[in-house]
């Protein structure tokens, strides 16, 4: 009752209550239940924000603002898990110019448009794929060599910022595999 009176106050005003997915995991000689509440506002940003966990082991419930919180409260204390503190999401930004970092600020002699990559990905594989053309090992390692190539070409795209050259490249690995794994269907029959 405690926990559903906590629940519909989180639901007034302007948000709404979404309960995440029930989590069953075994411990010990029985099952742990975990599901994260979410409240989300009804109207502006509709982003739903963790606001409790709630965690049922036995007859024991835990309901608090963090899982380790709530786990502490079903087992009485210390639950002895250790679980990392989280803090704002670090949002990783590709490096600049190659490097393996960004730099603090803009580079004065930064150019304006990102590098062309050296290496070029195509649509189609450059080894001929085509059935009955070479033997299927020829095919194989003709699409396994165009696949290596296509994912050089998007390593190359990326750390440019080509994103459309990375899509071509991540394409044609796609063709370059599905060749490959009908060459390799061909050795193996």
């Amino acid at each position: 009752p405690k926990v559903s009176e906590q629940l519909n106050i989180l639901g007034r005003g302007n948000s709404t209550v979404l309960n995440g997915n029930l989590l069953t995991l075994p411990v010990g000689g029985g099952l742990l239940y975990v599901q994260p509440v979410y409240v989300q506002s009804t109207g502006g940003t509709k982003i739903p924000l963790l606001r409790k966990v709630l965690v049922a082991f036995g007859d024991e419930i835990g309901y608090a603002d963090t899982l380790d919180e709530a786990l502490d409260q079903v087992f009485g204390g210390s639950s002895g898990a250790e679980i990392p503190e989280v803090t704002d999401p670090v949002i990783p930004t590709p490096p600049v110019d190659g490097g393996t970092t960004p730099p603090t600020e803009a580079p004065t002699d930064a150019p304006t448009a990102a590098p062309t990559p050296s290496v070029t990905p195509t649509d189609e594989p450059t080894g001929d794929t085509t059935p009955g053309a070479t033997s299927p090992r020829e095919r194989l390692d003709a699409a396994l060599s165009d696949a290596l190539a296509a994912i050089k070409a998007g390593e190359t795209a990326l750390k440019a910022g080509d994103f459309a050259a990375y899509g071509v490249s991540q394409d044609a690995l796609s063709k370059a595999l599905e060749a490959a794994i009908a060459a390799e269907d061909e050795l193996e029959s």
